[in-house]
């Protein structure tokens, strides 16, 4: 009993001892108190803080590049909109703008220098870099004097003409009336789309080719011909546009910006400076729901800059050529290599019509259901190939058949035909043929359906034969590849 009376005596000094530590660290928190300074008073140049000061209606800069105006194009409207004057019609970088007139509204200082003892002309303030003109929607002006002339760069000097006070201002602040007019503009050339650019024809000139490209987009005809293709070229030549060589790069001219908006001209006489007046390139895009637009571009300089105009804008852009992929490229580079590419299941009978013959295989099931028949026959193969998988290497050659150069002279028209292979289909669509002429200097001339025909290799067309005869005997096929 004696030692349960001990214990509770020990806890009650222990808590009467928390207590009174706790009452002594009140009592000191309630005796020190801290004292705030006053807030420091940032001195201004132009304005004040808050909405108290009144809102730019012009704002007129002259610097070195010449000089522009900026005008409050509603003084009433919430938030204010401002343009540049004689640039009302064209898109510009609002956010610039903007910061421009806020900056002629309320310019906050880092540091009041000097009240009336400045010495102005060492200050670079008798010649400033930058002279502001501001015209206030409540009848008041003020004229800004800047000078970047402070040591090192970290700031520039500011003073109102008729004023002797000297102010540091923020270097960002100051540069905000140190911008050329064109620094204003927006720097977008073409729109960008939601998705890939709904092309319908474009056109590709300009003196760094011989004959205009012309490219249109095929409607897909569920009775026609099956295509892997969403373009043609129709000009100069007929042949299928290649989505990677072709399409991809005439979507690059969708979402263009400058790296710098160069000049503002006045007529087309004047695109001669650089070197627009006879274009080295050009591309014209036609587009159902995204822009449409011509644009006309320099020949890269050593940098592999070029200048750019688009039609109806009266800026010379500057663009790295490294954006602009369809530049010089030619019809060869953009067209389709492969002849035709038609899925097996989709063939019900291919015809092999060479000088000798004509060789008929036709085609019953799909996938590993597919079977081969030689002319009405059941196809057999010797020495343990296995039929269907011969069949499958000699179409794969076929599929392979490629243009591989262009001909310096077009095909002669009494040209005679060495070898044909025509793709019938299942369901009745139109076939497809491809035939290969007899050419010169180990060339033939190649060509799917009605399309321009182009060169091709002997030695490749020297191969189909012996894969045909070889599948004729029943031996393994040995592919081109």
């Amino acid at each position: 009993m004696a030692k349960k009376k001990i214990i509770t005596l020990v806890a009650i000094i222990l808590a009467t001892a928390g207590a009174l530590v706790a009452l002594y660290i009140v009592n000191n928190l309630e005796e020190e108190v801290v004292e705030v300074p006053p807030p420091v008073e940032r001195p201004f140049v132009l304005g004040g803080d808050g909405a108290a000061s009144p809102v730019a209606q012009t704002v007129e800069i002259h610097n070195e590049h010449g000089s522009f105006v900026i005008v409050n194009e509603d003084p009433d409207a919430q938030p204010q909109r401002f343009t540049i004057q004689g640039l009302e019609d064209y898109s510009l970088q609002t956010s610039r703008v903007n910061a421009i007139a806020s900056s002629a509204r309320s310019l906050a200082a880092t540091e009041l220098l000097f009240e009336g003892d400045a010495d102005i002309a060492a200050l670079g303030l008798n010649a400033p870099t930058a002279t502001v003109n501001i015209q206030y929607v409540d009848g008041t002006s003020a004229v800004l004097l800047i000078s970047d002339n402070v040591p090192g760069g970290g700031g520039a000097y500011a003073m109102l003409e008729g004023d002797t006070n000297v102010y540091l201002i923020p270097r960002t602040a100051a540069e905000n009336f140190f911008h050329r007019e064109l620094d204003l503009v927006d720097h977008g050339i073409t729109e960008m789309p939601p998705d890939m650019p709904n092309i319908l024809t474009a056109v590709l000139g300009g003196s760094v080719r011989d004959e205009l490209i012309v490219i249109e987009r095929v409607e897909p005809d569920p009775d026609g011909p099956m295509i892997f293709h969403s373009h043609v070229i129709v000009e100069p030549i007929q042949n299928r546009l290649n989505n990677t060589r072709g399409v991809e790069p005439l979507a690059q001219s969708f979402g263009l910006r400058a790296d710098r908006v160069v000049a503002h001209f006045g007529s087309p006489e004047e695109l001669a400076a650089w070197g627009l007046d006879e274009p080295f390139s050009t591309i014209e895009i036609e587009s159902e729901a995204d822009d449409n637009f011509t644009l006309m571009v320099s020949a890269p300089d050593e940098d592999g800059m070029v200048y750019l105009v688009r039609e109806n804008l009266p800026f010379v852009y500057q663009v790295d050529s490294a954006i602009l992929p369809w530049l010089e490229l030619t019809f060869f580079e953009m067209m389709e290599r492969l002849l035709i590419l038609p899925f097996i299941d989709d063939v019900g009978l291919l015809e092999i019509i060479t000088p000798d013959r004509t060789i008929h295989i036709t085609l019953e099931g799909e996938g590993n259901e597919l079977e081969v028949f030689l002319d009405g026959e059941p196809y057999e193969a010797v020495g343990g190939v296995d039929p269907v998988r011969n069949f499958r290497a000699l179409y794969q050659d076929f599929l392979v058949t490629s243009y591989e150069a262009l001909p310096e002279e077009p095909k002669p028209a009494d040209a005679p035909i060495i070898l044909q292979f025509i793709y019938h289909y299942r369901d009745g669509r139109p076939s497809d043929v491809v035939t290969i002429y007899e050419g010169a200097a180990r060339r033939v001339f190649v060509q799917l359906n009605d399309e321009t025909p182009m060169l091709g290799l002997s030695s490749f067309v020297d191969h189909l034969f012996r894969s045909i005869e070889r599948f004729l005997d029943g031996e393994q096929v040995v592919g081109y590849f």
